[in-house]
């Protein structure tokens, strides 16, 4: 992660969102935690986070914390969604 930084400012990005489905991927809070310290410059956010799999205490916990850590550069965005399609 920490080459994946620099490297995405040069290539002229600048927001890196992650989605959050259950399945082979990062959780969203880490690997967006991760990303704060590896670029001082780019904006972090989610797609869209399932609330119905979160504690929203603890939810809110992580993107404050996010939040601090990305001095911030972060936003959040989160949806109840009870179709199958969004529990794959």
């Amino acid at each position: 992660m920490d080459r994946q930084g620099p490297q995405s400012r040069d290539l002229g990005y600048a927001v890196l969102q992650v989605p959050d489905h259950l399945g082979n991927q990062f959780s969203p809070t880490l690997a967006l935690m991760a990303a704060a310290e590896a670029s001082r410059t780019l904006r972090l956010g989610t797609l869209v986070l399932d609330i119905n799999y979160r504690h929203l205490a603890l939810l809110a916990k992580e993107v404050a914390t996010l939040d601090l850590l990305s001095e911030g550069r972060s936003s959040l965005d989160w949806a109840q969604d009870g179709s199958p399609e969004s529990r794959r």
